[in-house]
C-alpha cells in the first residue's frame, strides 16, 4: 500500500483539507504500513531445493546453502545459527533472523532456547568441550518469543560468531 498524503487545504483555517478524523485515520494507516514493513524486514525468502527443514529449525548460512545449525562443534560453521526456519515446502522457506514470532507450543517463559548438541533447540545451555553455546529465542509466553541473533561462546569460553 503506498503512502496516504493527508489533505491540508489550500491555506491555514481554510476549510478545504481533510477534517481531522480522517487526517488521523490517515496517520494510524500509514504507521500500521510502516510498522508491519518493518516485522515482515525480519525474514528472508529463500529457495533451495529438497532443503529438508521443518518449522521452527535453526539455520545457519555455510558455503551459500543454508543448513541446520547445529551446536556439537563451535568452530564448525554450522553452529552460527542466524534464524529459525517457518513457512516451509519442499523447495521453499523462511528464515526469521530477528524479532517476535508467534506460533510455537509449549515454551517456558523468560528460559532461554538455545542452539542443541545434534540440531534444533534446548533450553539447557550446551556445556560439552567446544561446544557452541549460542540463545535462538527468548519466550515471551508459552507461544510467542523474540529471535535473537547474536554472538554465541564456546564451552570454553572462546567467543563464537
Amino acid at each position: 500500500m503506498p503512502q496516504i498524503i493527508i489533505d491540508i487545504g489550500t491555506s491555514s483555517n481554510s476549510g478545504d483539507g481533510d477534517p481531522v478524523r480522517t487526517a488521523f485515520d490517515k496517520i494510524n494507516q500509514n504507521f500500521a504500513q510502516l510498522f508491519e514493513s518493518q516485522v515482515n524486514q525480519s525474514y528472508l525468502s529463500v529457495t533451495q531445493a529438497s532443503h529438508g527443514f521443518t518449522n521452527n529449525t535453526p539455520v545457519a548460512l555455510v558455503g551459500g546453502s543454508w543448513v541446520a545449525a547445529d551446536a556439537s562443534d563451535a568452530t564448525d560453521p554450522s553452529s552460527d545459527a542466524v534464524g529459525i526456519v517457518r513457512e516451509v515446502d519442499t523447495d521453499n522457506f523462511l528464515v526469521y533472523y530477528f524479532g517476535y514470532l508467534e506460533g510455537f507450543i509449549g515454551l517456558n517463559q523468560g528460559v532461554p532456547q538455545y542452539l542443541a548438541v545434534g540440531g534444533g533447540l534446548t533450553e539447557t545451555p550446551p556445556n560439552g568441550i567446544g561446544e557452541a553455546s549460542k540463545a535462538i529465542l527468548y519466550p515471551l509466553s508459552s507461544s510467542t518469543a523474540l529471535v535473537l541473533n547474536r554472538n554465541g561462546q564456546s564451552s570454553n569460553s572462546e567467543p563464537v560468531p
